[in-house]
Parts: C-alpha cells; sequence; structure tokens
C-alpha cells in the first residue's frame, strides 16, 4: 500500500522478517522520521527507523499490524485540507516533492482517462458534436486550459515537467464553433 500524507510518503508491506507485523518504507529521511515521531502512544511496537542504501527504500521501520492500525487512523484524521498538493507545499520538510506529486497526479490522470475508455468516449462525443475536439495541448493553449492554469499555479516549478506531460494528455475543449473560438 502506498500512503501519500501531509506528513511523508511511504510503501508499506508485510515484514516477511516478523510474521504479523507491517514493514513502512520511505526514500525520505524526513518522512519515515516523521512518521516515527507520530504520537508514541498509538504505537509502542514501531521500532526505530534504519537506513540501508542497498534497498530501493532506503528508509524503513517495522510496527506491529495491531499498532499500525492505530496509527493509519489519526493519519486519516489530519485530513483537514481542500488540496492535498497545496498542504503538502506548505510544509518545508516536503517541499522538495512538489514536482513529483505533480507527476504522480498527471500520470494518474491518464491512468484514469484510458482504463475508463476516456478518449473513446470523448471521440464519440466529437463526432456528435457534443466537443469540438481531441488533442494534445498545444503550447498556445495552455494559458487558457483551466486546468492547466490551476497546476500551474500550484506548482509553478513543475513548469518544464508539465510540459513534457502534456504532449500525452489529452484534453477536451467543448466550444461552440465560431471565429472568436479558433483562437
Amino acid at each position: 500500500m502506498w500512503i501519500f500524507a501531509t506528513i511523508g510518503c511511504f510503501s508499506i508491506v508485510t515484514d516477511s522478517m516478523k510474521p504479523g507485523w507491517l514493514l513502512i518504507r520511505a526514500r525520505a529521511r524526513a518522512d519515515i522520521d516523521n512518521l516515527y515521531q507520530a504520537p508514541r502512544e498509538s504505537s509502542p511496537s514501531m521500532t526505530p527507523p534504519s537506513s540501508d542504501e542497498a534497498r530501493d527504500y532506503r528508509w524503513r521501520l517495522s510496527i506491529s499490524r495491531k499498532d499500525w492500525i492505530k496509527l493509519a487512523g489519526p493519519l486519516a484524521s489530519d485530513v483537514t485540507y481542500p488540496n492535498f498538493k497545496m498542504a503538502v507545499h506548505e510544509r518545508a520538510d516536503q517541499a522538495s516533492k512538489k514536482a513529483a506529486y505533480a507527476e504522480i497526479w498527471w500520470t494518474m490522470r491518464r491512468v484514469q482517462m484510458g482504463s475508463l475508455n476516456w478518449i473513446a468516449r470523448q471521440s464519440e462525443k466529437a463526432e456528435s458534436g457534443l466537443a469540438r475536439c481531441i488533442e494534445p495541448l498545444p503550447p498556445l493553449k495552455r494559458a487558457t486550459c483551466p486546468l492547466w492554469r490551476r497546476t500551474a499555479a500550484l506548482w509553478p516549478s513543475s513548469e518544464s515537467m508539465m510540459t513534457a506531460a502534456a504532449p500525452a494528455t489529452a484534453v477536451i475543449r467543448a466550444l461552440p464553433t465560431s471565429p472568436e473560438t479558433e483562437r
């Protein structure tokens, strides 16, 4: 299981060395430290973080499944924000993840569009006249795309990443046909 929280990003798997325990892994030391510093009374079994440069997730700790369930609840209770990426952006120890989270957002958006046959449905709409066109978002249209503007405003440092992702991102523009909308 992957968990993206304002205190960090974690991969949780069974601990093969301890039956009934889970291994919580992180790629950033700040993340595992933030989790370890969570209210300790709810997770007395949590082991101190360790580091192993030979592992794909360098930082890790173990916790009993029972204690993980107790610890995960407060992570859910901490959701008090209307926008996750902005909440992460406000934390100094998570600032280095802005571009990574934007990239994950774009990647999962493409999964959403493909896995739900989104492009096919939009093609049908285009043919029926419900949508004007489907195309990769050209550079000159980025400024007029509300989604692009909002994402770029939230994550200005990831502009180059979004530019690289844009050709693979289909954008629907439901526009009336008029010379004014041809710009």
